[in-house]
């Protein structure tokens, strides 16, 4: 992933907002887009994913995960 794309998001997450609730959609199926508005790619998609879950995880942020 771009470092500047996480440095963006850690700095939104971390220092500006102050949430009380964090809810996480994991990919449990594969994703079709024929609008063109999400990546389809597999790799980019378990990409984004790890990223997401390391750091909430890294953060020690609390989370609910929904399916």
């Amino acid at each position: 992933m771009n470092p500047s794309i996480v440095e963006t998001t850690r700095l939104i997450a971390l220092d500006v907002h102050d949430y009380t609730h964090v809810f996480y959609i994991a990919p449990e199926f594969e994703l079709v887009d024929e609008g063109g508005l999400r990546s389809i790619d597999p790799v980019f998609q378990s990409q984004v994913h790890d990223t997401y879950k390391a750091f909430l995880e890294e953060h020690n942020i609390s989370y609910i995960q929904l399916t």
